[in-house]
C-alpha cells in the first residue's frame, strides 16, 4: 500500500525519529488495512473497532514518539492521540486532536470523532472519570455529563486541530519540549504558552 504525503509521512519522515520507522510503518499499514477492510461500512463501527483494538494493545506511559509508542506498547496522551489520528486519517475516519491548554500547568489531549453531526470524544490515556478528578472539573460539569461536554470542546475553550501539518508542527514542538524539559512541567508550560500552543 502506498501512502501519500500526509500526517503519517510527516511523523515518520521527520529527522527527529531515527529508529524503527520501517517496522512502525508496516505495523500502522496493517492496522489501517484491517480497519479499511472491516465489512461494515458504518464509520461508528470502524471507530469502535479502532478504539477497542488500540485500548487492548496500548497502555498509559511516558512515550510520545510514534515509533516508541508502537515499540513499547505505551504512550502519553499526545503519543496515543497521534496514533489514533494517523490511523483515523488513513482509514477515512474524521478524527481531530483536541488540546486542553494550561490545565494545572500541563496540556492534555484527546481525540474527537466528528461526522454528520455525530460527535464522539475518545479519551486515549485515561477514563473520563479520572480526567474529571485529575483536572478538577467535576464540580463544574459532573461525571455524568463529561462526555457530552468534551464532545463540544470549542465551548470549553480547547483547541481543535484537524489539519495534518498544523498537528505535526504542534506535536514536534511538544515532543522537543517534553524531551528537553523532561518532568519540569512549569518550564514546559511556560514555553508552550510563549509559543501559543
Amino acid at each position: 500500500m502506498v501512502i501519500m504525503a500526509n500526517l503519517l509521512n510527516l511523523v515518520l519522515n521527520a529527522s527527529y525519529f531515527k529508529d524503527n520507522t520501517a517496522s512502525c510503518r508496516q505495523y500502522l499499514e496493517s492496522v489501517i488495512n484491517e480497519i479499511k477492510e472491516f465489512n461494515n461500512s458504518d464509520n461508528i463501527m470502524k471507530l469502535e473497532l479502532l478504539d477497542d483494538y488500540l485500548k487492548s494493545e496500548f497502555k498509559k506511559g511516558d512515550y510520545v514518539e510514534i515509533t516508541e509508542v508502537i515499540k513499547k506498547g505505551r504512550g502519553n496522551c499526545l503519543g496515543l492521540s497521534m496514533l489514533y489520528k494517523i490511523i483515523g486519517d488513513e482509514s477515512g475516519l474524521p478524527i481531530s486532536l483536541v488540546i486542553m491548554k494550561d490545565v494545572l500547568r500541563q496540556t492534555h489531549c484527546y481525540v474527537l470523532y466528528n461526522d454528520d453531526g455525530v460527535r464522539k470524544p475518545i479519551e486515549t490515556q485515561w477514563d473520563w472519570k479520572s480526567i474529571c478528578k485529575k483536572y478538577k472539573i467535576t464540580r463544574e460539569y459532573g461525571y455524568e455529563n463529561i462526555k457530552r461536554h468534551f464532545s463540544q470542546p470549542e465551548s470549553l475553550g480547547f483547541t481543535v486541530l484537524s489539519d495534518g501539518l498544523e498537528i505535526f508542527n504542534k506535536y514536534l514542538v511538544n515532543l522537543v519540549l517534553i524531551n528537553h524539559f523532561k518532568k519540569d512541567y512549569s518550564k514546559r508550560a511556560h514555553y508552550l504558552k510563549q509559543l501559543k500552543l
